[in-house]
């Protein structure tokens, strides 16, 4: 099947990746804005529950660009041991990311260098960058799925996936905010909870094989958007059967932990129409070039991305250390200056990797 393929470079790809970093930057920070009455309640409302397609989205787009990367390459014996050798050399990177965000949350909030120590050796989750512990495992597991995705019926794949999905999601629920078990936690109840996310790298990996296989652009668009369409209308029709107002179970991220069948529906449902979206107007010229260099470079850096956005964190310190009071001017200035500190390093290093 592979060499009767060869893969185009997809340009919207890194962007999309981007777009997910941005869209955690405002989920991770709407919520100071609204505290300083520089935003009504009801917009922050709207943008939270919008924004928090970021999690799914990051996810999805994870497991496609992986299988798609890897199509075609995955065919003996010396190239899946190449894809664990990918595999090994990420895994120091994003434990070693982790920490660092552990270490600069910690700072930036004083309360928790009591627990700093704990955090960092895993007797304790971090309040902050935990989604790196989902994200090692998955590195880690990757290879072995991505085979089973390659050579094995889809139809077989969604049906063991959704079963699996299932059964750590009823897990999850069963045991709830009330089990300190670490491993519970960490693979079925918390924040970013192993087995029920990993669902959405899945349907990534599944995704970028459908698209592989499908013959032509306008084939793609319409099966991708009536995927699309039929997950965000199932997600929103389920979401009315559990609460009487969506939006702020949406925006306060109700049913995310452990992610709720609605939740997966709608956000990933959600995702596919911004992929589709973005890869339109890519494709056509119609986004803005510089929109997209930007989106682009924090696609292809979207670990560094992740850990620097944290050092926002520093903005009320700098008021307090400057005036000795909160100030929401030089908050907001602080804010602005770091962002573009933290773009600017990051358009640097994107430039080197490429040179080299």
């Amino acid at each position: 099947m592979s060499n009767l393929y060869k893969k185009p470079r997809l340009e919207w790809l890194d962007s999309l990746r981007g777009l997910a970093i941005l869209f955690l930057i405002v989920i991770h920070y709407i919520g100071a804005l609204e505290s300083r009455d520089l935003l009504p309640s009801i917009l922050v409302e709207y943008i939270q529950a919008i924004f928090r397609v970021a999690t799914p989205l990051f996810i999805t787009v994870f497991g496609f660009t992986i299988a798609y990367t890897y199509w075609g390459k995955v065919n003996s014996i010396q190239s899946f041991k190449a894809l664990i050798a990918w595999s090994l050399r990420r895994l120091p990177k994003v434990l070693l990311a982790r920490e660092v965000i552990v270490i600069i949350y910690s700072i930036a909030h004083q309360e928790q260098l009591d627990t700093l120590i704990e955090t960092l050796l895993y007797s304790r989750f971090s309040i902050a960058g935990e989604i790196l512990t989902f994200y090692f495992l998955a590195i880690f597991v990757t290879p072995y799925v991505l085979i089973a995705v390659y050579y094995v019926n889809s139809k077989i794949v969604i049906m063991v996936s959704s079963f699996l999905y299932l059964t750590a999601y009823l897990i999850g629920s069963f045991f709830g905010p009330s089990s300190e078990v670490m491993l519970l936690r960490l693979f079925f109840y918390d924040v970013y909870p192993f087995f029920p996310f990993f669902y959405c790298a899945i349907v990534g990996m599944l995704l970028a094989k459908l698209y592989v296989y499908l013959g032509s652009e306008k084939e793609r668009f319409l099966v991708f958007f009536i995927i699309s369409s039929i997950l965000v209308l199932t997600g929103l029709s389920y979401f009315n059967s559990l609460t009487i107002d969506v939006l702020s179970s949406l925006a306060v991220a109700k049913f995310k932990a452990p992610p709720h069948p609605a939740y997966l529906s709608l956000y990933i449902g959600m995702s596919i129409m911004l992929a589709l979206a973005l890869a339109y107007v890519t494709e056509k010229g119609l986004i803005p070039i510089f929109v997209h260099r930007i989106l682009s470079v924090l696609g292809r850096n979207s670990l560094t991305a992740y850990v620097l956005h944290y050092t926002l964190h520093f903005t009320p310190l700098i008021s307090l250390y400057l005036i000795d009071k909160k100030s929401t001017l030089i908050e907001l200035v602080s804010f602005i200056s770091i962002l573009l500190f933290c773009y600017c390093y990051i358009l640097i290093k994107d430039i080197k990797d490429i040179k080299e």
